[in-house]
């Protein structure tokens, strides 16, 4: 999967790190009440994947979503902004 082989990065785990990120994931492949209840709560209602949501802990309230495919230079990015 796209989105795994970015994660497993190492650039990408350094930044996540560096940034002090905790990553999780929610499974839609198979049913999934919890994942989809969350998507749900991101307005996230397509529900397309892969989909990544970054909860900041200064405003937890209020996380940064994208929900196209990522390369390992726009996720750099998009923990950056």
């Amino acid at each position: 999967m796209v989105g795994q082989f970015v994660l497993k990065d190492s650039e990408v785990r350094d930044a996540i790190r560096a940034a002090d990120i905790v990553t999780l994931k929610a499974d839609v492949t198979k049913y999934n009440q919890e994942a989809y209840d969350l998507l749900a709560s991101l307005d996230h209602e397509a529900q397309t994947v892969p989909y990544f949501a970054l909860f900041s802990a200064d405003d937890p309230e209020h996380p940064r979503t994208h929900s196209a495919l990522f390369t390992k230079d726009d996720m750099r990015k998009f923990i950056r902004d």
